[in-house]
C-alpha cells in the first residue's frame, strides 16, 4: 500500500510540477486529498455521525402506538353486541435507564473521535513522509541534470582546448568519459 500511495504521489506531484510554481501541490493539499480519498477514515466519520444521531431514538420514550378492535357479530347499526375499541399506549423507561444509555452513546462518541484523531496523525505522518522522498526524488533529479549539463559543458571546454592546441588527449578522454557518466 505504501509502494502504491508512494507512486501515487510521485505521479501527481511530477503532473503538477510541469504547470510551473504556482501549481505545486503544496503538504496541506496533499494531506486534505488523502483524508477525503482514505476509505477507512470515511467510513468511521459515518459511523461517528450515525452515533451523534443515535441519541433520538435512545430517549427511553417509545412512539405511541394506536390499536382499534371491532368485535362482535355486526348484524346491522346499533346491534348491541357490537364492540370497538381504540387504545393508545407508549413505554417509557425508567429516568436512569435512559440516561446511562445515553451516557454510553456519548462515551462512544468520544471513542470514535479519538479513532479519527489517531487515523487522522496516522495519515497525515504517512503524506508528509512520501511528500518529503517525493520531493526529494524531485531535487535529486534536477541535481543530476545540472551535473549532466555542468559535465557537458566541461567537456565542450576542454575538447574547444584540444582543437585549438592547448590541450592534450588524455584531458579529453577523461572530460569526454565524465560527460558520459557523471557520478
Amino acid at each position: 500500500m505504501q509502494k502504491q500511495l508512494f507512486l501515487f504521489f510521485l505521479m501527481l506531484i511530477s503532473f503538477f510540477s510541469g504547470f510551473g510554481q504556482d501549481n505545486l501541490l503544496t503538504i496541506q493539499q496533499a494531506v486534505e486529498s488523502a483524508f477525503t480519498r482514505n476509505a477507512e477514515l470515511q467510513q468511521m466519520i459515518s459511523r461517528l455521525e450515525q452515533k451523534q444521531n443515535i441519541w433520538h431514538t435512545e430517549t427511553g420514550i417509545s412512539a405511541p402506538e394506536v390499536s382499534y378492535f371491532k368485535e362482535g357479530t355486526g348484524n346491522g347499526p346499533g346491534d348491541i353486541f357490537d364492540e370497538k375499541r381504540v387504545t393508545i399506549s407508549q413505554e417509557i423507561d425508567f429516568p436512569l435507564t435512559a440516561l446511562y444509555r445515553l451516557k454510553g452513546i456519548s462515551e462512544e462518541v468520544k471513542a470514535i473521535e479519538y479513532q479519527i484523531l489517531s487515523r487522522e496523525k496516522e495519515i497525515k505522518a504517512e503524506v508528509k513522509s512520501k511528500y518529503v522522498e517525493v520531493m526529494y526524488a524531485l531535487y535529486l533529479q534536477k541535481s543530476r541534470e545540472n551535473q549532466m549539463k555542468l559535465a557537458q559543458d566541461l567537456y565542450n571546454a576542454v575538447y574547444t582546448k584540444f582543437e585549438t592546441g592547448m590541450g592534450n588527449g588524455i584531458e579529453n578522454c577523461i572530460t569526454r568519459r565524465a560527460a558520459r557518466n557523471p557520478t
